[in-house]
């Protein structure tokens, strides 16, 4: 079965849970939310799964509006400063939030804002670098990358993937990243280094990642592997086209 088809079947199966998520209320018991933004990230992903999914009904929408309502009431009560929870050490709850507002805007067609995808990065590096370095910290480490790639900020990128750290779980990404960045031309039209990413992107498309041996958050780098292919392999001016994106990853 192609990733198409079991994203399709994925979706008809389990259609009438996703009505059954929408209608919980989403601020219900808010206050006991250690990480509150995580609904955010949750609407985020369940609006994915139905657009790959070729879910038709709408409802993928109102899941990114309600992501959005998530991300509004978080920053309107402060629930962190800068890469840090309140009274805690370093976390991604920011840079979370900032992601699922993003995305969520450029997928609602209402043009993304890049530079909270740059204002984000700086807290997964933070927060990669105070843990032990091990899969989950190489995870959130480069996803600081791809949120930078994404914003176009090749410069930023470059130097973060310069890092002295080996990456033992996550090498075969990081090295294609490298090579993304040190291309000069747009689109990138070097076919080898193209396979080579979708080396790594392909075992992701599906709804089930296949033979993922170390931690990947790969609700998040789907959708973000997913938009760098676009920008840099397929788009003739650079820009994210976001539909064309989503087919790729369930094509």
């Amino acid at each position: 079965m192609q990733v198409q088809e079991q994203w399709v079947a994925y979706i008809q199966k389990e259609r009438a849970g996703f009505d059954t998520l929408f209608a919980k209320e989403i601020f219900r018991d808010w206050e006991t939310y250690r990480q509150p933004e995580a609904k955010a990230v949750d609407c985020l992903s369940y609006a994915l799964d139905l657009r790959y999914g070729k879910d038709e009904t709408g409802l993928a929408d109102k899941f990114l509006e309600r992501s959005l309502l998530v991300v509004a009431r978080v920053f309107a009560e402060q629930q962190f400063d800068a890469g840090f929870v309140r009274n805690e050490g370093p976390s991604m709850a920011r840079a979370d939030a900032l992601e699922a507002r993003t995305l969520a805007n450029a997928l609602l067609g209402h043009g993304a804002d890049v530079s909270a995808l740059c204002e984000a990065a700086p807290d997964l590096v933070t927060w990669a670098l105070h843990e032990r370095w091990d899969d989950q910290s190489e995870d959130a480490y480069l996803r600081a990358v791809r949120l930078l790639l994404i914003a176009g900020d090749i410069s930023r990128a470059s130097e973060l993937l310069r890092i002295r750290k080996k990456f033992k779980w996550h090498g075969e990404q990081a090295e294609v990243l490298r090579r993304l960045v040190a291309c000069t031309s747009r689109p990138v039209n070097d076919l080898a280094l193209l396979a080579k990413f979708d080396a790594v992107f392909d075992p992701l498309r599906p709804h089930f990642p296949i033979n993922q041996n170390a931690y990947t958050d790969f609700r998040k780098t789907r959708i973000e592997l997913g938009a760098i292919r676009d920008k840099y392999f397929v788009s003739p001016h650079g820009s994210i086209n976001w539909n064309r994106t989503i087919d790729a990853i369930a094509r």
